[in-house]
């Protein structure tokens, strides 16, 4: 059992200290915001499992499916935000995606499905898809019944992390560009359109075609609808030209859907922290101790966390780490 500070209590800190914790160790979780409130950035995720990997990491694959199995799990238990939807990728042209004959649930749409403005879909049959606010509360509940220490605290330097703690996981995310001098990191603005629950019950994402780029996905109370607008907006804000646009756009993707402005709840603005490649890493602070960085997956942060987390675990299954 090794004593663990955790920095950062988006979906990659939650994550990693749940699963630090069924593993026996003890947690505490530094963060700049109370325990009450998440993170921007991993509060208004669009939360979506899909099949994802990076050539240039190949760990990036297991990951994904790693966490698939945990998301299919934890959809059959109350209370964690976690259902399951079809999710409809739409196409402008017939061809494979590259796992088509990797998982069962996939399937090319069928004749009615999608708007005549496509030629196909890439259909996930009840993939998952996580309710952010629900998801990471869960986790919280679940992380103190547990014991883990949560604090509300500001890291300017790794260099000052008190001697208790055996390790440290830096889970910082945009963070880290000044935590840890980390230039790869790029923020994307990102806004998010919170609508009223309408009956729908599919995702639906346009990323090539004449609508791109939209994103539909119904929760159980509520729909969410977005697009990432622009790069490199440090303090983003809600622009309600874009609002209409992304609404706009969003009623013309499936032949069920139509929202315009008197069906939004909510609008928000976030910054999500994109790297070319997710920083996932084991080394040294200067006195030795063990420093994990866990930060830089974009759009992926929910896709990867659960195996994220497996992998530190074992970082800790041996007497060296």
């Amino acid at each position: 059992m090794r004593k663990i500070l955790i920095i950062g209590s988006g979906v990659a800190g939650l994550t990693t200290a749940k699963h630090l914790l069924d593993s026996g160790h003890q947690v505490t979780i530094w963060s700049k915001e109370s325990p009450d409130d998440n993170p921007v950035t991993s509060d208004n995720a669009y939360a979506l499992w899909v099949p994802y990997k990076d050539d240039t990491d190949p760990r990036i694959e297991g990951w994904t499916d790693h966490s698939l199995q945990v998301y299919q799990d934890l959809a059959e238990l109350a209370g964690t935000g976690v259902i399951l939807r079809d999710n409809f990728n739409l196409q402008t042209k017939v061809h494979e995606p590259w796992y088509a004959g990797k998982y069962p649930f996939f399937r090319h749409a069928a004749e009615g499905e999608i708007s005549s403005q496509y030629a196909d879909a890439w259909v996930l049959e009840q993939a998952p898809i996580i309710d952010p606010h629900q998801y990471l509360l869960w986790l919280k509940v679940n992380l103190a019944i547990q014991g883990a220490n949560f604090v509300k605290k500001t890291v300017e330097s790794l260099d000052d992390i008190p001697a208790e703690f055996d390790a440290v996981i830096n889970c910082t995310g945009g963070g880290a560009r000044e935590l840890v001098g980390d230039t790869e990191i790029t923020p994307l603005y990102l806004q998010v359109i919170k609508v009223a629950a309408n009956g729908f019950d599919k995702v639906v994402v346009d990323d090539v075609g004449p609508n791109a780029m939209v994103c539909i996905v119904p929760h159980e109370d509520y729909i969410k609808v977005g697009a990432v607008i622009t790069e490199g907006s440090e303090k983003p804000f809600v622009n309600d030209f874009d609002t209409l646009g992304i609404l706009e756009r969003a009623s013309k993707v499936h032949p069920d859907f139509k929202v315009d402005a008197l069906d939004v709840l909510d609008v928000v603005a976030a910054s999500r922290p994109s790297r070319p490649r997710p920083r996932v890493e084991k080394t040294t602070l200067a006195d030795g101790r063990c420093l994990i960085h866990n930060y830089g997956h974009g759009s992926t942060g929910y896709i990867t966390a659960h195996g994220i987390a497996a992998e530190i675990c074992g970082y800790f299954s041996n007497t060296g780490g």
